[in-house]
């Protein structure tokens, strides 16, 4: 990670979670990131509901229902100083791909 590096650098990390157990999960441990579901086909976006237009680990839903048809959910966190989340993000995602 060290090459290239530069005073300017940042990091950007993504994920998908494909269950409601490791969105909740994974909200918690990175309450900062930013939560995005499946868009529903057909629909415009400005009726998509809250989960597809996006939201931070703390307002996301709690209901399970509110994830049917939205999974896999993407997690993301964007341009942070370098080594200030790899490694949490990291341990949080666990086996998702990210």
């Amino acid at each position: 990670m060290e090459f290239g590096q530069r005073e300017d650098s940042d990091v950007c990390v993504y994920a998908q979670l494909h269950s409601v157990a490791e969105v909740q999960r994974v909200a918690k441990e990175l309450p900062e990131g930013w939560f995005r579901g499946r868009e529903e086909d057909g629909v415009p976006w400005e009726d998509q509901p809250a989960l597809v237009l996006g939201s931070k680990g703390p307002g996301l839903p709690v209901d399970p229902a509110a994830y049917d048809g939205r999974l896999p959910v993407q997690v993301e966190l964007d341009y942070l100083p370098v080594g200030s989340i790899e490694d949490a993000f990291t341990a949080a995602i666990g086996p998702n791909r990210g």
